[in-house]
């Protein structure tokens, strides 16, 4: 993985090279870290606590300084 990750690094550096230029290997080692990443995807959701019955607060109208 963390072959992986110097390849984007280098991509993400050197703006000459491109992925046509990276090998075979280097190329399923991204491959690799994507599908790793895809496994995890599902456990890194974010949610906001919240309480069933609290009413949810109207949100504020937003203020425009340039108004007539």
């Amino acid at each position: 993985m963390t072959k992986a990750i110097e390849i984007l690094a280098s991509l993400a550096n050197d703006t000459t090279r491109s992925v046509d230029d990276l090998s075979v290997e280097e190329l399923n080692s991204i491959a690799a870290l994507k599908a790793e990443a895809a496994e995890i995807k599902p456990i890194m959701t974010i949610t906001e606590p919240n309480e069933p019955t609290e009413p949810t607060p109207d949100p504020e109208p937003e203020k425009n300084p340039k108004v007539a």
